[in-house]
């Protein structure tokens, strides 16, 4: 289920410029689809983006733009045999504008493990739905995808490895002297492509942030 308030077009607009500066959501974890059995050799596990890594990539550029996220479950219990967990994820813009979706989920039953694992499942997959986002390396069923991406399985997380012509990137970054000019830059798909957008936000390197800071400041003075 979908709704908006009756006008849209502030939070529309300003959600069109956070995609566009959105890093790509990095798969930080794997497992195995549940309709599996429980004999999984020989099975090539899902990986994917838990919620705390989908929330790492879209929150902070959602906030830059005005745009908060509220989620909302509840849970009705209809018979012993059906628990029904629903996630509303809103977005709220600073217009007043907002829009909203409900992901309903089917727990397996009604234990408090069961429910918080269906909420946690949908608040995810909405989030994703209403921000666009990308998880970047989830459910990786080819070499192909494996190489573009630079994901290796390592235990329980997907580490990455720098793209080729990071260090080259990184510095172009920061020998721009206006808060502006380092947004667009990212923006730009030929100045930050997604492997290098997608390696900044796993390794959470403080730099970017750091010299963003310090350009806004120096923004606000001139």
């Amino acid at each position: 289920m979908f709704n908006t308030s009756d006008e849209t077009a502030e939070i529309t607009k300003a959600l069109v410029t956070a995609q566009l500066d959105m890093p790509p959501a990095v798969s930080n974890k794997r497992g195995y689809e549940k309709h599996q059995s429980n004999d999984v050799s020989g099975k090539k596990p899902r990986v994917y983006a838990d919620i705390n890594a989908v929330l790492r990539a879209v929150r902070p550029t959602l906030s830059q733009h005005g745009i908060a996220i509220i989620q909302g479950p509840s849970v009705s219990v209809s018979d012993a045999a059906c628990t029904l967990v629903s996630v509303v994820t809103r977005l709220n813009h600073t217009s007043g504008e907002w829009m909203e979706s409900t992901c309903y989920i089917r727990a397996k039953d009604d234990s408090a493990w069961s429910i918080g694992s269906a909420i946690t499942y949908a608040r995810r997959y909405g989030l994703v739905a209403m921000t666009g986002c990308v998880c970047a390396g989830e459910t990786i069923d080819d070499d192909a995808e494996d190489a573009q991406f630079g994901v290796k399985e390592d235990g329980a997380v997907v580490t990455l490895k720098k793209p080729k012509g990071y260090d080259a990137w990184q510095k172009s970054l920061l020998n721009m002297t206006s808060a502006k000019d380092l947004a667009k830059a990212f923006r730009d798909a030929k100045a930050s492509p997604q492997a290098m957008r997608q390696f900044l936000a796993a390794t959470q390197e403080t730099w970017f942030t750091n010299h963003r800071t310090k350009l806004e400041a120096n923004d606000a003075d001139v």
